[in-house]
Parts: structure tokens; sequence; C-alpha cells
């Protein structure tokens, strides 16, 4: 059983593909922007967990 049972032309998968992977590492940098302030504190060589 194929839970996608669409049939696409090869074309139509690659976008959807790469509209999935687009969306995944957008969604990890959306994330990572409430460590925004402690990575540039690191980078500055502060410790964050003394502020």
């Amino acid at each position: 059983m194929v839970a996608n049972s669409e049939a696409l032309s090869p074309q139509e998968e690659l976008v959807q593909d790469l509209l999935s992977i687009v969306h995944c590492f957008s969604s990890r940098l959306y994330g990572l922007r409430k460590y925004k302030e402690k990575v540039k504190l690191i980078a500055q060589g502060v410790d964050p967990c003394l502020k």
C-alpha cells in the first residue's frame, strides 16, 4: 500500500522534494532565532550562563 499514490511527473516530484527541503531548513532557522543572543555572546568569548 502506497500512502501517496498520485501519478506525478519527475519534474513535479523534484519540485515537491525541493519545497520540502526548503521548508525543513527554513523551520530550523526560525527555531534558532531564539538562540541568537547566546550565539553572539559565545562568539565574543562571554559565558551566557553567567549573565
